[in-house]
């Protein structure tokens, strides 16, 4: 977008400078003797029409309208001057417009660069980032597995002491008993 009105620009300000031109060689022609300027004119026919194949060349018949026609062009040429001037100012602010339009694209060339080299090295990292997050899951299942099967160790870690111990205390019970049974014995016999 900026490229289409920087080729806007440029074109206007071709256009301007063509026009200025042509401005300036009619100011340079009215500038020279207007008596001796040759002019053309076309002559009427007998009904009233312009006939487009006859063309004649006229001199400026008279003094008095060669000063006439040179008051008039020396105010002609003032305006044109002044519009010479103002076109002028027109195609230097243009020109500094398309200056800046150009610095604005070489700054926003500059940064898309800078972002796209940005852009690049966070893909980068978000796929380093990626590949991390899928290990720390893969490591989390594998520790959950591994609680779950510890607790479920440890489950039978603690019947088998409490197994243990009711053992312990039906040993102990049967000695005691057995113990028992044979002081009775020997105290009856």
């Amino acid at each position: 977008m900026e490229a289409k009105k920087a080729e806007q620009l440029r074109q206007t300000v071709l256009e301007l400078e063509t026009r200025m031109r042509i401005k300036d060689v009619a100011t340079a022609v009215a500038i020279t003797s207007p008596t001796s300027v040759p002019t053309m004119s076309r002559s009427m026919t007998v009904s009233g029409q312009d006939s487009d194949s006859e063309y004649s060349w006229n001199r400026a018949p008279s003094v008095y309208e060669a000063l006439r026609a040179s008051a008039g062009t020396a105010h002609l040429l003032e305006s044109l001057q002044e519009q010479v001037r103002r076109k002028e100012g027109e195609v230097t602010q243009l020109q500094a417009d398309i200056a800046q339009l150009e610095r604005s694209r070489e700054a926003i060339a500059t940064e898309l660069v800078h972002l796209s080299e940005t852009n690049s090295s966070l893909e980068k990292e978000l796929d380093a980032l990626r590949d991390v997050k899928e290990r720390h899951e893969a490591l989390e299942q594998k520790y959950n597995l591994m609680m779950q099967l510890y607790g479920e160790k440890e489950e039978e870690a603690e019947e088998l002491r409490m197994d243990l111990a009711d053992l312990k205390e039906m040993y102990r019970t049967q000695l005691n008993q057995l113990l028992l049974n044979q002081t009775d014995d020997e105290d009856t016999a």
